[in-house]
């Protein structure tokens, strides 16, 4: 992954951009004088998100790197027997979204998110969101584990 975003293995060094990314957050946050956002590095038809996990007071910080994909699409959870828009609220709930927030995403009601997802739940025969999400991302990145 690092050489995909990189283009050079750093080996145990951290790469120059995640460096002074690191830098700058660390400063900022030693003189309290605002936050500085989640790096991220946009590459083809994937995004790396570069966050720091860690308590705030202590020097040592852990870094997330995640890679998701930039056009999410929902068609393939269809194949699972789902509705056009239970497969796109099914597919914000694989990026961690709650009914509230899918409700903004999708202009749509909290109860009918609800709704959308007791269906899903029903149709993979699922008792919660975790295990729908899993579900879905096993189609979502080709996996035959089910």
């Amino acid at each position: 992954m690092m050489k995909q975003f990189f283009g050079a293995d750093p080996g145990s060094a951290l790469p120059g951009r995640i460096s002074n990314w690191l830098q700058q957050k660390t400063s900022i946050r030693s003189v309290g004088s605002g936050t500085v956002p989640d790096l991220t590095i946009d590459l083809n038809e994937e995004r790396l998100t570069v966050q720091t996990l860690g308590h705030p007071e202590t020097t040592e910080c852990r870094l997330l790197l995640r890679v998701t994909a930039l056009q999410m699409d929902a068609r393939p959870l269809q194949r699972l027997g789902l509705t056009n828009r239970e497969a796109e609220v099914l597919l914000w709930v694989t990026q961690g979204k709650s009914n509230s927030e899918i409700a903004i995403i999708l202009a749509s009601k909290v109860r009918t998110i609800a709704k959308h997802l007791e269906r899903v739940f029903a149709k993979l025969m699922v008792e919660n969101r975790t295990a729908a999400a899993h579900a879905a991302l096993e189609v979502l990145q080709g996996c035959a584990c089910r």
